[in-house]
Order: C-alpha cells, then sequence, then structure tokens
C-alpha cells in the first residue's frame, strides 16, 4: 500500500532525475505541441496535448494572466502540433476555453487539483490525439513526462520512465525532471494498450520534481466535450 505525502514534505526532499540524453519510449509526438500565448502585456509557453482533433488539454494557469488571473483571450493563444526546431504538423488558434472550477480560497497544493483546461480550436486537425487511461485504473507505478521546456525551448524533451508518488490532496507527484515551459505537458502510463495519457503538468518543484494532475480530476472537463472519446468502461486496479 503507498503512502500519500504531505505536500510540503515532497516539496522539500524529493529531488528530480536528470533529464535523460535519449528517448526511451516512443510517444505521440504530433499530438503533442506549444501552447504559445501572446498579447500586449503578455507573452509565454506552455505544453499542451491533444485530446480530440479539435480539443487541447493543458494547464490552466498557462491560459490566465499572472497579475489578476483573468483568462487571456482566447485569440492570444496559439497550438503548433509536433513542434520540432520551427516546423509543426499543425498550427491553430483558441476559440475557446473551459475550465475546471477554482477555489480561489483553498492553499495552493488544493488550487492545482483545478489546474487543467480544454482548449477548442478553430479547425479540426488531421492528427491522431493521445489515448486516454480509462476510469478505474490504479495509479501506475511509473510514468513519463513530455514537454517544451525552456532551456530546450525548440524540441520536445522527453523522460525516461519514473516514479510516482501519491500526495494527500489528490495530486500525483514524479521525479522525471521537468522545467518552466513543461506546464500542461502530457504524462503517460505505459499500459497493455501503449501509451496512454494519465495527467498532466501543473507545477515543478524547486528541484525540478513535478505536481500532476491525474486524469481522474480531468475527467469531468473533458467528457463535457463531444469530441473527446472518453473511456466509460470500468477496467479495475
Amino acid at each position: 500500500m503507498r503512502l500519500a505525502w504531505p505536500i510540503a514534505l515532497w516539496l522539500a526532499l524529493v529531488p528530480a532525475w536528470p533529464a535523460p540524453a535519449a528517448e526511451a519510449v516512443a510517444v505521440p509526438r504530433d499530438a503533442i505541441g506549444k501552447v504559445n500565448y501572446a498579447g500586449f502585456s503578455t507573452r509565454g509557453q506552455c505544453t499542451g496535448v491533444l485530446v480530440a482533433p479539435d480539443r487541447v488539454l493543458t494547464a490552466a494557469h498557462c491560459l490566465r494572466r499572472h497579475g489578476d488571473g483573468d483568462a487571456l483571450p482566447p485569440g492570444q493563444i496559439h497550438f503548433l502540433a509536433g513542434y520540432d526546431r520551427g516546423i509543426y504538423r499543425a498550427h491553430a488558434r483558441a476559440v475557446d476555453m473551459d475550465f475546471l472550477p477554482v477555489d480561489a480560497s483553498a492553499v495552493q497544493g488544493v488550487r492545482l487539483l483545478s489546474d487543467a483546461a480544454l482548449i477548442t480550436l478553430d479547425m479540426t486537425l488531421d492528427l491522431v490525439p493521445v489515448d486516454l487511461v480509462p476510469p478505474g485504473v490504479a495509479m501506475p507505478d511509473s510514468v513519463i513526462h513530455a514537454g517544451y521546456m525552456l532551456k530546450r525551448p525548440e524540441v520536445l524533451t522527453v523522460t525516461e520512465p519514473c516514479e510516482v508518488l501519491a500526495l494527500a490532496s489528490g495530486l500525483w507527484a514524479s521525479n522525471c525532471h521537468a522545467e518552466p515551459g513543461s506546464s500542461g505537458g502530457p504524462v503517460f502510463a505505459l499500459t497493455d494498450n501503449g501509451l496512454q495519457l494519465a495527467g498532466i503538468v501543473a507545477a515543478i518543484n524547486n528541484s525540478g520534481a513535478s505536481f500532476i494532475v491525474p486524469l481522474a480530476l480531468i475527467r469531468s472537463l473533458l467528457q463535457a466535450a463531444p469530441s473527446v472519446a472518453v473511456p466509460d468502461l470500468e477496467t479495475g486496479g
């Protein structure tokens, strides 16, 4: 039985593993892309993952202004699928964004539980979305991260499989290496059906390890989008 770690203890004690030199498992690169946002006084990048031909899942804070937390105008959000050194498989803009409800009075660790958002694109992309972990599946023993880190923003960084822990808040934590720019990036579990999306990166700690919002907390957001094929078969675990 796994123990649930308090967030403060995890922040202090869990180091990140070194960034890998090579990709250990092939990830669906065309379905992963940059989420770029640019406005009069705001500019930045995160990572997003295609969960339907017209929907991208990312971290909610990537779509909000740093000062007041208000949502950015959708027209300022761009998704570059399969981005690699200036080349990408597809480019689309956001036309709408849906967020999980946020309890503004909650402590940071609890607010991170809601750090997920679904972008509706202005076109349907001719790309294959990622598979989702079915409901009822247990937390995996290990996960794989993929993201566009600010130190290497032109290429997708993919980690080797690394350990995942359950935190008391309901978040997961991983010692996969992560950096700014990784937020919203997919977290994959290696299952009998191949790599499946198990969550997204919401934040990193001072040593570069990461908080993960598991798919179970995001499922209601995905189920509200008709184009997202959300598994509904209970598979146990």
